[in-house]
């Protein structure tokens, strides 16, 4: 127990620093005053308050509004269900499992081992559910969409107005 510790502190450590690399809040459009319509990438967590490029136009800043911070939600919950998620989830899974596996017939391992695979199952069920709330909600707020059925990147995406 002693040495998990220390290596659980190394993991999370380099997950912190690693983490941000993976994080892309994705593709959306702006409008302009007259109505023009322009593809922006953005990169990072927060979408607005910064440079970036648009397709059309070039280099410039677009100040935070209401539908930035939809877009930031979204993008989080993409990151942490899609990047961070599934390598957790099947890291505990093995924990679980080689607790088994080399329980060596100590009845404590094999109830912990089990104990582990079942909390792991739970707590995603918990946060896929958590996502179609939150998803759900900021489609009735008219600041999402839930378009293609089979296509789960098409499932809930953010539609709003964003302005220059």
């Amino acid at each position: 127990m002693k040495k998990i510790i220390p290596f659980l502190a190394i993991c999370f450590i380099v997950g912190m620093l690693v983490v941000p690399s993976f994080s892309n809040a994705g593709t959306y459009f702006v409008k302009d005053k007259s109505g023009n319509t322009y593809k922006v990438e953005y990169d990072g967590i927060v979408p607005c308050g910064k440079v970036v490029n648009i397709e059309g136009i070039g280099d410039k800043v677009i100040n935070c509004q209401l539908c930035h911070l939809f877009v930031m939600i979204d993008g989080g919950l993409d990151l942490i269900l899609t990047v961070l998620t599934p390598p957790i989830f099947v890291l505990v899974m093995v924990i679980g499992g080689a607790m088994i596996v080399f329980s060596a017939g100590n009845e404590s391992y094999v109830s912990r081992g089990k104990d582990l695979i079942k909390s792991a199952v739970i707590g995603v069920a918990i946060m896929f559910a958590a996502f179609i709330i939150v998803e759900i909600a900021i489609t009735a707020l008219g600041f999402g969409k839930i378009e293609g059925a089979f296509n789960p990147a098409d499932w809930f995406s953010v539609r709003c107005e964003i302005k220059i």
